[in-house]
């Protein structure tokens, strides 16, 4: 994530630097996105019967509560909490609703986007690749698949791009 940043700050500093005296130059849309690490995947599971949901948390409070419904069906030991610090990190739960035995949802990867504003000048645009893979050959049941991932704090809105697998 420390790359997206870094190519948000060459990106304005570049903008700034054209704007001395002059018009400026029309911005060209730019998507920066970086794959979720397998150490920022917090929890995922099928168990708990749970709504199809997209939800950005960013206090603790909320996490509490997302997580205490996400793990309630879990078996003992239930799974601790991670400690978050959502001065730094954002928390993404994505949950697919009710699917197929083996089907599975994730998200794939984070980023944003550098876009025009129509007034002029720019802005950054935040999204969540999200991808919901169907079981090609089901086991008889049904399943509630849902992932909690931890992120870099991003800016004040969040996109949610889904993608679902197709089994051709």
């Amino acid at each position: 994530m420390r790359s997206i940043r870094f190519l948000l700050i060459v990106s304005l500093a570049a903008s700034a630097g054209a704007c001395r005296g002059k018009a400026p130059a029309p911005v060209a849309p730019s998507r920066r996105a970086q794959a979720v690490q397998d150490a920022d995947r917090l929890f995922s599971d099928d168990r708990t019967e749970t709504d199809s949901a997209r939800v950005v948390i960013n206090d603790p409070g909320t996490f509490k509560l997302w997580w205490q419904r996400a793990t309630a069906d879990t078996p003992a030991p239930k799974p601790e909490m991670p400690t978050i610090d959502f001065t730094l990190h954002t928390v993404l739960l994505v949950a697919a609703g009710r699917r197929n035995a083996g089907d599975r949802i994730r998200v794939d990867s984070v980023g944003f986007e550098i876009q025009p504003k129509p007034g002029g000048g720019q802005q950054e645009v935040w999204f969540a690749i999200v991808r919901t893979i169907p079981d090609c050959n089901p086991f008889p049941g049904t399943a509630y698949p849902l992932e909690f991932v931890r992120i870099p704090k991003v800016g004040s809105h969040l996109e949610f791009i889904d993608r679902v697998v197709s089994c051709n």
